[in-house]
């Protein structure tokens, strides 16, 4: 049996979208496919963002599994930058005092709340809510 052959890393991430509604799946079909094919060549749908990203190792790579979609399998595709999932952290601890009022003219709608925020310490993970 001989070694596996070290494929090189993909060095560029693009997103990728549909021309047309309705050919997500054939995009997602075309796009394992290539990888069979390519295995430089790496796709996943992320839902933290909502787009298929594709990784390659280059833009013409990328290009060229375009043209490939659109060639086999009907796909036409666009690609395009992919989209940054912000993740912001407070840096200190912070709280104040809420009031809602609905004026209606008549009782109304009252509502009052106090918020406390605080960092959590680091890799514990992005929220934990605690009641006091």
């Amino acid at each position: 049996m001989l070694p596996k052959i070290p494929f090189p890393e993909p060095v560029i991430t693009e997103a990728i979208e549909v021309k047309q509604r309705g050919e997500e799946e054939k995009l997602s079909t075309g796009l394992h496919k290539l990888h069979e094919e390519d295995p430089t060549f790496q796709h996943e749908y992320s839902g933290e963002l909502g787009q298929t990203l594709i990784r390659g190792l280059g833009e013409r790579h990328l290009e060229i599994i375009v043209g490939r979609l659109a060639r086999k399998f009907g796909v036409h595709a666009v690609i395009g930058k992919p989209k940054i999932a912000y993740r912001e952290t407070f840096q200190g601890a912070g709280g104040g005092p809420g009031k809602a009022q609905e004026a209606d003219g008549g009782r109304g709608q009252y509502g009052d709340c106090w918020i406390r925020i605080a960092p959590l310490p680091r890799d514990r993970g992005s929220s934990l809510w605690t009641r006091s």
